[in-house]
Order: structure tokens, then sequence, then C-alpha cells
């Protein structure tokens, strides 16, 4: 049978189940692994877990205001194409840039993570920058290969991943329902008394931030929508139904790993579902399980990276935000190659920081990185949701106007609030970035205007 293809060119062969498999594979990755511990050194248990509560209702009302603008627009590029249709240009661009710039960071930092715990199965990696260096390009550029053959083949990979990540979450799960101790509930970290005193609540904008890093990722179908068969329908479902079971899973493994573990001992694990499984089992075997499990998270997340940051340039450079090399479709696979082989060329330079810093150090920038340029993509998206509304003509009454802008306005205030959590130093990166990728959108936009005129 003959595969459809859209107007760009790309081939629609992912179904409903791929695409949810897809939404979760490329969302959890090393952060739900490493929350506990993060948490444990920023808040008590209980800013904790009400820290997770408002982030995944945060979470929800980002996924249906993206449900919402993909049902209008299914195609391809998701949030700068949104973003383009209601605000223009420029902020298409701004969009456009952050989110390559994210995702491409974030592909970076899951790759670092990814060697930080291979190093538990292997020592070896720890002692030598240069192997971890060398180990982690071999890996990225073997995902990157796979998603130039074909979106097939990367959804494939995503699908697999996501199933083997979830096992060793069950297992945590199952076991920690049994070992739970509510005295650990209620304990706090010395590190998160030195940083709050007695005002827990004063923990809540950075507790919300460290958990909002385990959601990006969420609005991932909407940005392959041009390969989604029946795209007005599946990008939808698969966004809030993928949303909806990120939310259960990270509910429960949040919530009992605060009766595992004393938040101190918490605070100063590396290895925070690692230490906790071998506590609940009395042995190692646990820590290795979980190792490989992160492993496995890791690769299927950076491996969703790849798709969602090399289809955005893909849109953006389809209407002249990006250089047209970006837009150019491998002849015998019909993927955007020219896309993906550049924005992984721009996270193997970052993995590369590796080799000089090691991995701690490297992982803990490249993160501060992707985590504040995931937020304003969103921020514009619950904005556009009410853009797109009033341009296609709907009449505005007050009701009409709570109805359809109560959900995208509270996604907007969440996504303003978590940016204020991410700290100073990491709004500084992100308006630093911003400046940086103005020189490039002039240079594209004159590029065009000339040959307009010519």
């Amino acid at each position: 049978m003959k595969k459809e293809n859209n107007e760009d060119g790309l081939k629609r062969e992912v179904g409903l189940g791929v695409a949810i498999l897809f939404v979760i594979g490329s969302t959890i990755g090393s952060g739900i692994f490493m929350a506990p511990q993060n948490l444990a050194k920023s808040s008590s248990p209980g800013v904790s877990i009400l820290a997770w509560i408002i982030t995944g209702l945060g979470a929800i009302m980002i996924a249906l205001s993206f449900a919402s603008v993909a049902a209008k627009i299914p195609k391809t590029g998701g949030c700068v194409e949104y973003t383009r249709v209601a605000f223009g240009e420029f902020a298409a661009f701004i969009v456009a840039w952050f989110y390559w710039i994210g995702q491409s960071t974030g592909g970076a930092a899951l790759i670092i993570a990814c060697l930080r715990y291979m190093s538990k199965i292997f020592p070896v990696i720890a002692d030598s920058n240069l192997l971890a260096f060398v180990i982690g390009c071999v890996i990225f550029c073997s995902l990157t290969y796979i998603n130039i053959r074909g979106i097939r083949q990367g959804m494939m990979i995503s699908t697999v991943t996501t199933i083997c990540k979830l096992l060793p979450l069950a297992l945590f799960v199952l076991l920690a329902i049994f070992h739970f101790d509510p005295a650990n509930f209620h304990t706090v970290s010395q590190v998160s008394v030195q940083k709050n005193g007695s005002n827990g609540l004063s923990s809540l904008s950075a507790a919300i931030a460290i958990t909002m890093w385990s959601f990006t990722g969420i609005e991932s179908a909407t940005t392959a929508g041009g390969e989604i068969k029946d795209p007005e329908k599946n990008i939808k479902r698969a966004t809030i139904f993928g949303t909806l079971g990120l939310v259960v899973v990270y509910l429960l493994v949040s919530i009992l790993s605060t009766g595992i573990l004393p938040q101190d001992q918490l605070a100063q694990s590396k290895a925070p579902i690692a230490d906790m499984l071998n506590k609940m089992t009395g042995g190692t075997w646990g820590g290795l399980f979980i190792a490989a499990g992160v492993v496995i998270s890791t690769l299927g997340c950076a491996n969703g990276g790849i798709i969602v940051a090399s289809r955005s340039a893909f849109s953006a450079a389809q209407n002249n935000l990006f250089p047209p090399i970006f837009s150019r479709l491998n002849k015998k696979y019909n993927t955007p190659s020219a896309s993906i082989i550049i924005s992984s060329i721009f996270s193997l330079i970052l993995i590369s920081m590796n080799y000089f810093k090691g991995l701690n150090a490297a992982y803990e920038f490249v993160m501060l990185l992707a985590t504040m340029v995931a937020l304003p993509p969103y921020v514009f998206v619950a904005a556009a949701d009410i853009v797109i509304a009033r341009k296609q003509g709907n009449k505005i009454t007050i009701f009409s106007f709570i109805k359809n802008s109560l959900v995208p306005l509270l996604a907007f205030i969440y996504a303003l609030y978590t940016i204020y959590g991410t700290g100073s130093e990491s709004v500084m990166w992100g308006f630093l970035l911003m400046l940086g990728g103005i020189p490039l959108y002039l240079f594209v936009r004159l590029r065009a205007n000339v040959k307009e005129s010519a």
C-alpha cells in the first residue's frame, strides 16, 4: 500500500498508539530518576509533592493548549508553526530558536546523563573523560543515522525504549508500596533548611522548576504532526493521553520516594532511585537494574529529542525563519536529513564539553540551559491558543472567552512562573541566547527579501 504523504513531502506513517508512546518516551528521561535528590536538596517532602501536583496540572494545561492548536493546524513544526500563525515571523523565529536550542541541548544533557549511569555499570567510563566523550559521540551518531533512515525507525526506537524504561519505575513503585515508612516523610534535609529556613513554601518556585524538567517533551507529537496519521484527531489524543500517563507515573514515584529514605540521605545521593531500590532489596542488584533502566530511558528521550529538534528547524526553514539548508529532504528516505545532521552536530559540540569538564559539571551546565530555553515556547503556544481562536472568527463574549481561554491562560501563567523558578542565572542565559539569535534572523530575512525583489 502506498504511504500517505503530506504537503511538505513527509510520510504520514505514525499511528495513535505509537504517537502516545512517543510522547511518553520523549518526555521520560533523566528527570524523574534524579528529581528525588534535587528536590530533597531544595525543599521538604510536602512542598515537593505540592510542586509535583502543581506541575502536573500545569503540564496538563500546556498539553491541552498544544492539543487545541494542533487540531486547528495539524502540520509539522508544532509550536513554531502555531506562533507564526498567531504572532508573525519574528515571534515564530524566537520560538524556533529557543525550541531548537532547547531540544538539541536537552539531547546532549541526556547523553551525558546516560554516560553517568553507564559508569555505574562500567566504572572505567568515569575514569576517562576521553572514553566517555567517544562513547557519547558513537551513541548519538548512531541515533542520528537511525533517524535519517526514517521516522518509522526513530519511532520504533522510541517505542521499545519507552516500554523498557517503564519497567524499572514499575518495580520501584511495587516495592515502595510495601516499604514506605511515614517517618521519612517528616524529615527535611539540612541543605534545604540552610537554603529556606523555617519557611518551607519559599522553595516552591524552585521545586516547580525542578519538576518541570521531567515534563519537557509533552508536545512531541505536535512537532511531528506532518508524519502522524489522521492528525486532526491523533495529535490531540496522543498529547493528552501521553501527558496524563506521565502525571500518574510521576506522582506515584515522587510520593513513594519520600517514604523510603530520609531526606538527608536522598540529598546526598548521586542515583536516588537506585539507592532506594538497594535499600528495599538489601543488595546491589537493584542499583544496577535502575542504572540500566536510566541508560535506556535517556537513550529513548535523546532519540525523541533528535526527532523534535530536526522537525522544528525543518518547519522554521520552510517559513524562511531558518536558513534553507534545514528544509532539505533526503531523496531516498523523505526525512529532513540536513536538519537532523545540523541539530546533532550542535548536540555533539555540547557533549564534547564532557571531555573538558567531566560528567557532573557538564550535565549541570547543559541541564540549566535546556530547562530555561524549553519554557518560552510554552508561553507563546498558550497565548497563540487564544489568538488563533479569535483569528478564526469565533464570536467573543465574556462566557466564550472564559470557556475558550481559561486553559491557555492558566498554562501561560504557569509557564511564566516556572521561568521565574529557574532562577536569575538561567534567565540571564535565556536572554543572551535570544540576543544571539537575532543576527541569524536578520540574515535569513534579508536573504529572503533579496530573492523576492530579484
